[in-house]
């Protein structure tokens, strides 16, 4: 009878323990309160258009800070989307050396012209860099407000910086623009043409991105006679992990 007692015993302990966890489990579960997120400030889904667009400010500031081939406005030209009512369809970025003022002003008296432009709901910008010049692009600014001037030297080399900049500015100044283009001083660029094709791509159920002409098959030439390093090979030193322009 010990015997058989004694062998039973365990069992009464295993099953007191077993519903001693029960309760205790029970007990915590009953205790347990999770933290309330207040959906206004924590959750992700409730982010309004002011949240987005203190976030791509402070987005911008990273990669200002972050990528070395983002530079400062010497004159920003931010007059031109003062309002929504002032945003235009298209933009077109013309890159220009400093000294081309004469090129600058035959886009200006052709089809660049103000009076032109108004009724096609297009603005002309003149993207520039830093150059013996200085005066003498700032004069011109004030009188004709379509320039805009980055922090950096202006030479053959940094033109791909024109391009990095006029995307730049795009998003800091003009966002809502449908349409930007960019070209060169010595084009001629046919609006008459070119705004009824843009009009017709606003249907195009396509994700918005870059339009061009493709040249497929086309060799890149490593050495173009009389352009010092046109086609050169980036070194690596030039190469950024986070942004190459």
């Amino acid at each position: 009878m010990a015997a058989r007692r004694l062998h039973r015993w365990p069992s009464k302990v295993g099953l007191y323990l077993l519903f001693a966890s029960c309760v205790l489990v029970f007990f915590l579960f009953k205790s347990y309160r999770p933290t309330k997120l207040n959906s206004s400030e924590h959750s992700p889904l409730a982010h309004n258009l002011a949240d987005s667009l203190v976030e791509d400010k402070q987005d911008y500031a990273r990669s200002a800070a972050e990528n070395p081939h983002v530079y400062p406005f010497i004159i920003d030209a931010s007059h031109v989307c003062n309002s929504f009512e002032d945003v235009p369809t298209l933009i077109v970025f013309v890159t220009s050396a400093p000294a081309h003022k004469s090129e600058r002003e035959a886009i200006r008296n052709t089809w660049g012209l103000h009076s032109y432009l108004n009724h096609r709901s297009t603005k002309v910008l003149f993207l520039l860099g830093r150059s013996s010049k200085d005066t003498e692009i700032k004069a011109e600014s004030q009188v004709h407000n379509d320039i805009i001037q980055g922090d950096f030297v202006d030479s053959y080399g940094n033109l791909t910086l024109k391009s990095v900049m006029m995307l730049q500015w795009t998003q800091s100044f003009c966002p809502s623009v449908d349409h930007v283009m960019k070209t060169d001083d010595d084009v001629y660029v046919n609006l008459d043409n070119l705004l009824p094709h843009l009009a017709r791509s606003m249907g195009d159920p396509s994700p918005a991105g870059f339009r061009g002409a493709i040249k497929r098959h086309v060799g890149a030439p490593r050495q173009v006679r009389g352009r010092q390093g046109c086609g050169a090979p980036v070194d690596r030193e030039e190469l950024s992990p986070k942004a190459h322009p």
